[in-house]
């Protein structure tokens, strides 16, 4: 890393990949220690938590490999002992992940003392950031799967009443606990097209073992229109090629209100044009990146969108990069595996 900017105290911020599915390396280990808080804030935020106020960041020495994915994030985090906080009150802070702790503990502690969780070495756990909530580990080792947020909490059907969910007797969790450890040692060897069809089929695996909880919970939370949401959720999935389709014509085929449609989504933090445009440009995603002789514009109509050019705005707003540099990525991808080192965080 550049001397002069490890030394500038402000905004020393990491470059970030111009794509999907490609990991880098943050490491505090250059940063000399007065500069690290603002780095770690600065850098790490987007991935797991805000670095606790207690300037403390001297002793927070933490390599980080983090990827960004089309539906979340994946990364793996090697770190001595720290403190942070999830703050519930900031609007981008929603997420539910899971989190597989390889070494090192962490303890989780709420509002008050007695709302006290530890997890050791070995454990898989899912976590929500919706409460204030303390997080001091030692020398960890620490996978994260951030997942699709409203598609997680549906699943679940709401969100979750404890610290962390243990998910160690699920009959999931031993698939999911080891494409987690095959994915942070081997990504390095891999292609774009290899990790994101992991990570796909994790995000998969997750949801269903998430739905299975929900289930045994029996998916009841008070006032919840989980199933409205749900309904609907299958009826876009089905038919988001219709160009036409809207909230009012959604509502219409579930014989639901209006109303009742929008609160049901705005229940799972999301609207019903967003989860619409999500399920189109991933469906476009998929068409791009298996179909190499189909025009753009074609898989644009194909996809529901009204016009080539807002798809590609929209795709591009999404994922980064414009529609055809995406199919040209993924092509250049099936033949090309990089020669990194495979567990740059040890």
């Amino acid at each position: 890393m550049n001397q002069q900017l490890i030394k500038r105290p402000i905004s020393i911020v990491l470059p970030r990949p111009e794509g999907l599915y490609q990991f880098h390396t943050v490491d505090t280990a250059e940063i000399e220690s007065e500069f690290r808080y603002e780095f770690l804030t600065t850098n790490c935020k987007p991935y797991t938590t805000d670095t606790a106020h207690n300037r403390r960041a001297g002793d927070r020495k933490v390599t980080q490999r983090p990827s960004d994915a089309a539906q979340g994030s994946f990364s793996s985090v090697l770190g001595g002992t720290s403190n942070a906080i999830f703050n519930p009150y900031k609007p981008d802070s929603d997420s539910l992940f899971i989190s597989l702790l390889l070494q090192g503990t962490v303890e989780l502690t709420g509002r008050t003392l007695l709302e006290t969780k530890v997890m050791t070495a070995g454990s898989l756990a899912l976590y929500e950031r919706d409460k204030p909530l303390h997080y001091n580990s030692g020398h960890v080792k620490q996978l994260f799967l951030i997942l699709p947020y409203a598609d997680a909490r549906a699943a679940l059907g709401g969100g979750l009443d404890e610290l962390a969910l243990s998910l160690d007797d699920q009959p999931l969790a031993p698939f999911i606990r080891s494409q987690m450890m095959l994915l942070d040692a081997h990504a390095a060897h891999l292609s774009t097209k290899a990790i994101s069809s992991i990570l796909d089929g994790l995000y998969n695996v997750s949801l269903l073992m998430l739905a299975d909880i929900g289930r045994e919970r029996g998916n009841r939370i008070e006032g919840s229109k989980n199933f409205i949401f749900s309904a609907a959720k299958r009826y876009i999935e089905q038919n988001y090629a219709q160009v036409n389709l809207s909230p009012d014509a959604i509502a219409v085929a579930l014989r639901c209100s209006r109303s009742g449609l929008d609160r049901a989504f705005l229940e799972q933090h999301t609207s019903v044009m967003r989860v619409l445009q999500e399920v189109r440009l991933k469906a476009a995603r998929y068409r791009l990146e298996n179909f190499a002789e189909e025009r753009i514009d074609t898989i644009a109509y194909q996809c529901g969108f009204s016009s080539p050019s807002i798809f590609s705005k929209l795709f591009k707003l999404r994922f980064g990069m414009s529609p055809k540099a995406w199919r040209q990525a993924f092509i250049n991808s099936y033949s090309f595996y990089p020669a990194e080192e495979s567990n740059a965080c040890g």
